[in-house]
């Protein structure tokens, strides 16, 4: 963070703030212009005890004032607000400093001084109130500090009197400006580590849905994914495959676990590029994954993806093990395809079937495929039971 500008180094964070305060200070700004307009209308109890000529004078650059305010307000509401908000906020705090000088200009000295804390009131106001930039707070209050003193030539105050109230502004300048500043940092360091504990969050909820090995997302995302697509209006037909890695074991027992588990990132890469980019590829656990081919138009298209994993699968591997021997081996998959939704469908029913088809492609042979049929499905139980 910068020590003046108090800006992020980081072009992205910035950013990301920008938007954050956007959003506060278009709240804060409404709330601040409200509560200003009342109170200035309110300050004008002071104008009672003008004379009707001077009381007139004033209250016509009050009504003008509050007309200001009241288009301020309502440019709060607009797109361009989110863009353009510092300058015209500035510019406000100028216009309602300004009115006050020149209502103090329009009438004699012992009657003028009388609105000076009124215009202390909008220094604290601009830097503390409004919600500005530290930056463009200061530059506000400076400017009305210049404009003060300059419109002291057309008044004529006494010198010590003068002096005396150039002090009171410049002090409530530097301890306006001092709480602005550190109201800004503090809200810049806040938003900066709730990013960071944002950032914690998405690494933790990362890992716990993704497969640590293969970088895949696991079971918790599949599920997780299997129930937002039953809960879509207007579901598409979307299929699932069960892919199991056949006689994936002996590997694992011959050649060891680390090049067991360096076939296994092997199998997820090329399941993942037979699928497009749209498609969800899970990890299930040990040689088990899961495909969600999304928005696929009945089972035919589903077994081009089968027949394309599956011939994929079938190239050899070659895998450098840790004693430095290269092993190469063929593996083959059992693939079970289900398409969904149908009725009363559950992420636990569609894994449930395509695990049952996946077993009968298993019993055909292996090295192949096998569709959910609801019928064999009965048959199967009834023979079991």
């Amino acid at each position: 963070m910068r020590p003046v500008s108090l800006r992020f180094e980081s072009s992205l964070l910035e950013q990301a703030y920008h938007h954050f305060y956007t959003q506060w200070l278009r709240g804060q700004a409404r709330i601040a212009i409200g509560i200003g307009i009342f109170l200035f209308i309110l300050d004008g109890l002071i104008d009672l005890t003008l004379s009707q000529a001077d009381l007139s004078r004033v209250w016509t650059l009050r009504l003008i004032l509050v007309l200001i305010g009241l288009v301020g307000l309502g440019y709060t509401y607009t797109h361009r607000f989110e863009r353009h908000n510092q300058v015209p906020m500035a510019l406000l705090s100028l216009i309602g400093a300004g009115g006050l000088i020149a209502i103090q200009l329009s009438l004699g000295s012992g009657e003028a001084i009388r609105y000076f804390p009124s215009l202390m009131l909008t220094t604290f106001w601009a830097y503390l109130f409004l919600g500005l930039r530290f930056t463009s707070a200061l530059a506000t209050g400076v400017a009305i500090f210049i404009i003060y003193n300059l419109s002291q030539r057309f008044q004529h105050l006494p010198d010590i009197l003068l002096l005396d109230q150039n002090y009171d502004l410049l002090a409530a300048n530097v301890i306006a400006a001092f709480a602005a500043y550190f109201s800004e940092r503090q809200r810049r360091t806040l938003f900066h580590q709730r990013c960071l504990i944002d950032q914690e969050r998405q690494v933790h909820l990362q890992h716990a849905m993704e497969d640590e090995l293969t970088r895949l997302p696991n079971r918790r995302h599949l599920e997780q994914s299997l129930e937002r697509l039953l809960g879509e209006e207007g579901m598409q037909a979307h299929a699932g495959l069960f892919v199991d890695i056949d006689h994936f074991k002996p590997v694992n027992d011959r050649y060891g676990h680390e090049v067991g588990d360096a076939a296994l990132r092997i199998i997820a890469q090329r399941i993942r590029q037979a699928t497009r980019d749209s498609d969800i590829v899970c990890r299930l656990g040990g040689d088990e994954f899961f495909v969600i081919l999304m928005d696929v138009e009945g089972t035919d298209a589903a077994q081009r993806v089968a027949d394309k994993l599956l011939s994929s699968l079938q190239q050899p591997l070659t895998i450098d093990a840790p004693d430095g021997e290269r092993v190469r081996c063929t593996i083959s998959a059992s693939l079970g395809i289900i398409t969904f939704p149908f009725e009363d469908a559950t992420p636990s029913t569609i894994l449930s079937r395509a695990d049952r088809a996946m077993y009968r492609a298993k019993a055909a042979g292996r090295n192949g495929y096998a569709l959910f049929d609801p019928q064999l499905d009965l048959q199967g139980r009834s023979s079991n039971a």
